[in-house]
């Protein structure tokens, strides 16, 4: 049944070797070797077929690496914030505006950032 999602993290691209045939690429970016019936219907399906569809993306005959990836849930009005080299935040926050603003949601990452540093 489709639903609402919400993700966040970083991309990072893993080059392809010269010549390496996509079985070879697969395995050593992954360290595990695909199903070949699921890699010659596409590297998604390899992906699934290995476990790793939430760990690796590939697009643009490239496959990437999923860094910091979080699963934020949209019913549950979620504000994931974190410093940068700004000095400042980034934030990535999912709510129901019927019920919430953001700057409501931006105050209350905030306040759950500095609970959490007080904890430390």
């Amino acid at each position: 049944m489709s639903d609402y999602e919400s993700h966040s993290g970083r991309l990072l691209p893993i080059k392809r070797l010269e010549n390496e045939a996509d079985f070879d690429y697969f395995t050593r970016v992954t360290g595990k070797e695909p199903d070949k019936d699921d890699l010659e219907e596409s590297f998604v399906e390899a992906l699934y077929g290995v476990g790793l569809e939430d760990d690796y993306f590939y697009a643009q005959n490239t496959l990437y690496r999923s860094l910091d990836h979080k699963r934020l849930d949209p019913y549950n009005t979620t504000c994931h914030i974190q410093g940068n080299d700004e000095d400042g935040y980034t934030y990535n926050t999912v709510f129901y505006n019927g019920g919430r603003s953001l700057s409501e949601m931006i105050e209350k990452g905030l306040q759950n950032l500095a609970a959490t540093k007080t904890e430390k």
